[in-house]
């Protein structure tokens, strides 16, 4: 976090113990909402995040104020696709990070104070190949959640699916 009138860092989260292997933050751009930073994180054994999922940190100070496993043990997906609004943390996921098994795509919902599953629902039937999230989900006016999907078979035709705010 920097000062945005002088520029100058605040704080920086990372955790690296200098060999061989440092904690991964997803490649997605973190979402803030009511003083905290949200974005998709890794850590192993040692580090201060060890679960695959969704990290936050407290905007000011940038403690580490939970984190919450995201996906199926052993393919925990932390690809921080991710938005944060009025207090509730929302992200689409793939139950299992591989193409060449069955898996679904799913939007949940988290209480961004706590990292508690609000609801978790699978928005397509058990898939296979190359089919993702083509961005975060967008919240609409009414707090329905929109998510497309693409295939890298047909890249240039998402598919829309829409859940409704209580999930």
């Amino acid at each position: 976090a920097v000062n945005l009138k002088t520029g100058k860092e605040r704080w920086r989260f990372w955790s690296c113990t200098g060999a061989p292997v440092c904690m991964n933050m997803s490649g997605s751009a973190p979402a803030v909402d009511n003083g905290i930073v949200y974005f998709g994180c890794r850590g192993g054994t040692g580090f201060s995040v060890t679960l695959a999922g969704d990290c936050a940190l407290n905007a000011s100070t940038g403690a580490v104020i939970w984190n919450q496993q995201i996906g199926v043990t052993g393919h925990e997906d932390n690809n921080g696709l991710l938005i944060a609004r009025n207090g509730t943390v929302y992200q689409v996921y793939s139950t299992v990070n591989c193409y060449q098994c069955t898996y679904t795509i799913d939007i949940l919902a988290l209480n961004g104070a706590t990292g508690a599953t609000m609801w978790d629902k699978a928005i397509t039937g058990n898939l296979n190949e190359s089919y993702r999230p083509t961005g975060t989900p967008t919240l609409g006016p009414d707090g329905t959640t929109y998510q497309a999907i693409s295939t890298s078979n047909n890249p240039n035709q998402p598919n829309l699916f829409a859940v409704n705010a209580d999930g």
